[in-house]
């Protein structure tokens, strides 16, 4: 055989040879970055890589869920992935439940969960992404079977984030619009994300500090209205004015509007129920006793900084002076100045917690007035009758006093013992350790510290 014709041979016996194929079921999928952040409206990149080709498609599956810092509102994202196998030339749509097919021989793949721009003011979400083979693939296997992401949605309103992550969002509410000022980036209470996601804040407001601006004129109106969540604290009211002027903030807990803490039976804290507002009382009680704040302390009717310390009718702890013509200052002569109170009669507060300071005992006798009075369960005045029931005579007989409990107790259609009164016990779990005390570092404290109070906490 000449040369020529073997070597044409040969060519064509190799020609003719079936190449071995390349079979690999086996491969590690790893992600290029673990923690993608963007902000909403544009999309969340997960960039993969197969350490090995496979020599057959696989189909992935991803999962969203819930153990980070927040949970992700449903109408945030797009519920679907897109990929890529050419680094993001082009991009395909996969299947529902973010279910994509990646063709075999693929070294690496690009994942895109698109997020929704809207403008409405919320959180910075933070959340978990899963992606793992999809099941009933018995031919092809990953080794590191689920690889996570932790993913993060920054909104993109225009708008403060609060220093202090208790105060969930805070309100200009002059002239009852809501304006939001600030926002938490992240929760203490994720129980309490609906606020935001659902605008319960809107319900909130038009519950109480709208009730509240309803009834005072607008030098005494709430114009800062804070909604937050806190294991210690229930609530506060700050006045920014000075002199003889006003300027008036709210803050109320959402956990004593919304959540029923629960307990198993050893008296261990698992977890808090979802109720509708004010499902046992207990806020509206608490806005009662803040109302009743803003009438006994406002600039200019009782309090008048102004004045000189020999024309006050009384300098109380915080160095506040009370008109000599103000109800303020007869309510302390009669019951706390010691020149001319009277004798005292057990017991002497309404409530522990009006123990605590003299404003506070003012504040506590209207709200209890305020729902006795309505309820018709106010005890009669008799001449051996308790100093608390003495006080709550004198505070119903002020002409200031009538109309205002009328109005807020329309508020409250229920006022019941707080649930919080059986489970705060003296453990590590309970949320509150009085029952309209609020406490901080293990004493209770004044409703107009605790705004102080949460800022320092902050820092």
């Amino acid at each position: 055989m000449k040369p020529s014709i073997l070597l044409l041979f040969t060519v064509l016996l190799l020609l003719s040879c079936k190449k071995e194929p390349y079979v690999n079921l086996v491969a590690t999928l790893t992600p290029e970055n673990t923690v993608v952040a963007t902000y909403e409206g544009t999309p969340l990149v997960m960039t993969l890589n197969f350490d090995k080709k496979l020599s057959e498609p696989i189909q992935l599956e991803g999962k969203i869920y819930n153990n980070y810092n927040h949970y992700i509102n449903d109408n945030d994202y797009q519920h679907f992935l897109e990929y890529s196998t050419d680094l993001g030339a082009k991009l395909k749509k996969g299947e529902e439940s973010f279910r994509v097919t990646i063709p075999k021989n693929t070294p690496h793949i690009k994942l895109r969960i698109n997020t929704n721009d809207d403008n409405d003011v919320e959180l910075h979400e933070t959340f978990g992404f899963e992606i793992s083979k999809a099941p009933n693939q018995p031919n092809v296997e990953l080794l590191n079977n689920a690889t996570p992401f932790e993913l993060k949605v920054l909104d993109n309103e225009p708008v403060e984030r609060n220093p202090s992550n208790e105060i969930i969002i805070s309100f200009d509410v002059a002239g009852n619009q809501l304006k939001p000022l600030a926002v938490a980036e992240f929760l203490i209470f994720l129980d309490l994300k609906f606020l935001i996601d659902e605008k319960k804040y809107e319900e909130f407001f038009e519950k109480s500090a709208a009730v509240v601006n309803a009834y005072f004129d607008s030098e005494r109106q709430v114009q800062t209205f804070e909604i937050f969540g806190s294991t210690r604290l229930q609530r506060y009211v700050f006045n920014e004015g000075s002199g003889t002027t006003n300027n008036w903030g709210m803050g109320l807990n959402a956990v004593a509007a919304y959540l029923e803490p629960l307990y198993n039976p050893f008296d261990e804290f698992i977890g808090q129920k979802r109720h509708d507002y004010n499902f046992n009382g207990e806020i509206s009680y608490t806005l009662i006793h803040e109302a009743g704040h803003i009438l006994s302390l406002n600039n200019g009717t009782n309090i008048d900084n102004t004045l000189e310390t020999k024309d006050c009718g009384f300098i109380d702890n915080a160095k506040d002076c009370y008109r000599k013509d103000s109800w303020m200052t007869a309510f302390y002569n009669r019951f706390y100045n010691p020149d001319t109170k009277e004798l005292t009669v057990e017991p002497e507060f309404v409530t522990e917690y009006a123990s605590t300071q003299f404003r506070e005992d003012v504040a506590e006798t209207i709200t209890v007035y305020t729902i006795l009075k309505a309820e018709g369960r106010l005890p009669e005045l008799e001449e051996n009758s308790p100093t608390a029931i003495k006080k709550l005579h004198f505070i119903g007989q002020l002409a200031e006093i009538k109309p205002f409990a009328k109005a807020m107790y329309k508020t409250a259609p229920r006022i019941n013992a707080p649930l919080y009164q059986k489970s705060a016990k003296s453990t590590a779990n309970a949320l509150f350790s009085a029952t309209f005390n609020n406490y901080y570092k293990g004493k209770p404290i004044s409703c107009l510290d605790v705004h102080r109070v949460l800022l320092e906490a902050s820092n």
